[in-house]
């Protein structure tokens, strides 16, 4: 009985054979098995986990695989990665890479990677010729340093182990391998640039993704050409909605090319349609073509001539990372940004019907330095109403146009406020947290125009503050910046702290009234200590 089909019917979309992956076993009473069947049972079970791996996890690093690099030798911590073919890669114990042989070398071939010759053998060769020979043991000195710019990656690999006797029944006998024991391995491959592994957004007509995140903008403009294609043009979203239907819809026909399938010519391809092919390298069996980005690092020569692994460029941006559900659920619900935690008139800010005595909300603010009436400008008003962060925030995104504080004064009786906007001069803070990045801050405040302390809040110029205003104080989280290049979450949630609405960006405003204080009589205002952001 053949796969094909015996009788006319509806067409499948493939035809079952020997080498399909889609064949499983069928059993039935007095069915004889033999090793086929046994290998056609366990590659079904295997490629269709792949295939979820690869279709519903995507591929790269999991967890761990981290890197530390000491004395030329680099160590690569233990972990867990998904590979473009779905197998997963188990990284069970740290590995040091302290020779060149410890690791593949590649090359780009006719058919994809393909091994090359490890640096360095030629050179030890001839040293060991010249030992014999009764020569000098040592080649020249070779230039040290930081030499050519390598990838690292990490790769799926089979090891044949426990080796048993297997007669033929004619008097020979071969050795075969029991068991095969799932690795990894690691190989390097001279690049031009340090790419990122962070793969591009779909394209917002066509779904397609673009492979290459280090696409010059000549060949993305040539490959996206112009839109006289006749795609419809998908409907906006609405405010609430983070991707309309359509879209989506159209995101998911074409996520075939990123997993592939049918695509036998693509490098970068692992089409779930064909049968893994893995390539022997020494006693290992491993995938040449499906290794896992983990870094950017310089490869530099020893004096001895062997190369070695000089430094870590960049361990981070080039690495593949997958999306499992937890991460994407921690991502959605908005785990990695950073938020408002706490203010400085929190006191006022949480009570709706909070009214501020005239001296208190004078009582944070600074006097600036110099007499009112001086012909010299006077400095700026350093304020108590200090913001602070859940994580560290840029220095140089601390612009004065993040605060704007207004006051709100007027009759009742007329229906209507005026607004003035105070002045902001400048923006103080505290210095870096400990373990934070340089240049970032966790604590900030606003520092007004020394006018305004001047002419509102010291005794008897009050004219604005000559009967109840509401005072207005907002913070713009879109310019401000964390240290993972991020804007604030600043969004307002009622009356309470943190901050934030799951989402990047947002306005934090907050709002209380200051009753008018006697109309003199009334003592200097008081010192707040110079300095950083209290």
């Amino acid at each position: 009985m053949s796969g094909e089909h015996e009788e006319e019917g509806p067409r499948t979309a493939g035809v079952c054979g020997r080498c399909s992956p889609t064949e499983r076993n069928r059993y039935f009473r007095g069915k004889l098995l033999t090793v086929s069947d046994y290998q056609t049972e366990q590659s079904y079970m295997i490629g269709r986990r792949r295939l979820i791996n690869r279709a519903m996890l995507g591929w790269g690093v999991v967890a761990g695989f981290e890197l530390r690099h000491d004395e030329a030798v680099l160590t690569i911590g233990t972990g867990v990665a998904l590979d473009r073919a779905g197998r997963e890669l188990l990284a069970c114990e740290p590995v040091r890479l302290e020779q060149a042989r410890d690791l593949i070398w590649l090359g780009r071939g006719t058919c994809g990677y393909e091994a090359q010759p490890v640096p360095g053998e030629e050179q030890e060769r001839s040293r060991q010729s010249r030992r014999e020979d009764g020569g000098e043991g040592q080649a020249g000195e070779a230039p040290g340093g930081e030499g050519p710019l390598h990838l690292l990656r990490a790769h799926y690999a089979e090891v044949p182990v426990d080796g048993i006797r297997v007669d033929d029944g004619c008097g020979a006998a071969t050795c075969e391998a029991n068991h095969l024991c799932e690795t990894v391995v690691y190989s390097l491959e001279p690049i031009d640039d340090c790419r990122s592994g962070l793969p591009g957004c779909p394209d917002g007509r066509t779904g397609c993704r673009h492979c290459d995140p280090g696409e010059s903008e000549e060949k993305r403009e040539d490959r996206q050409g112009d839109y006289d294609d006749g795609l419809p043009l998908l409907p906006q979203a609405g405010v609430h909605d983070r991707g309309p239907q359509e879209r989506l819809c159209l995101w998911s026909e074409q996520r075939r090319e990123a997993l592939c399938i049918g695509e036998e010519e693509r490098r970068d391809c692992h089409d779930p349609c064909r049968r893994d092919k893995l390539h022997k390298h020494g006693c290992l069996w491993v995938d040449l073509d499906a290794g896992i980005p983990l870094a950017c690092v310089t490869v530099a020569v020893d004096p001895c001539g062997d190369p070695v692994i000089a430094g870590i460029t960049d361990a981070c941006r080039p690495r593949r990372l997958a999306r499992p559900n937890e991460m994407l659920f921690d991502l959605i619900r908005g785990c990695d940004l950073t938020r408002i935690v706490d203010i400085g008139w929190r006191e006022w800010h949480e009570r709706a019907d909070a009214v501020v005595p005239f001296a208190a909300f004078r009582e944070m603010f600074q006097a600036p330095e110099g007499e009112p009436g001086d012909e010299v400008e006077p400095g700026p008003s350093l304020t108590r109403y200090w913001v602070e962060t859940s994580g560290p925030v840029r220095v140089d995104s601390l612009s004065p146009d993040i605060f704007t504080i207004r006051v709100l004064h007027g009759d009742d009786d007329e229906g209507y406020h005026s607004v003035s906007r105070i002045m902001v001069d400048s923006v103080v803070h505290d210095g870096p947290h400990p373990g934070d990045p340089p240049d970032t801050t966790r604590r900030f405040a606003p520092a007004v125009s020394g006018y305004f302390y001047n002419g509102e809040l010291q005794r008897g110029q009050r004219a604005k503050f000559r009967s109840e205003v509401i005072v207005e104080i907002a913070l713009d989280g879109d310019r401000v910046i964390d240290a993972a290049g991020q804007c604030l979450d600043a969004n307002r949630r009622g009356r309470s702290l943190p901050s934030g609405n799951g989402a990047p960006g947002g306005s934090f405003t907050s709002e209380f009234r200051v009753r008018p204080g006697p109309r003199g009589g009334e003592s200097p205002a008081p010192v707040v200590e110079q300095g950083e952001a209290k």
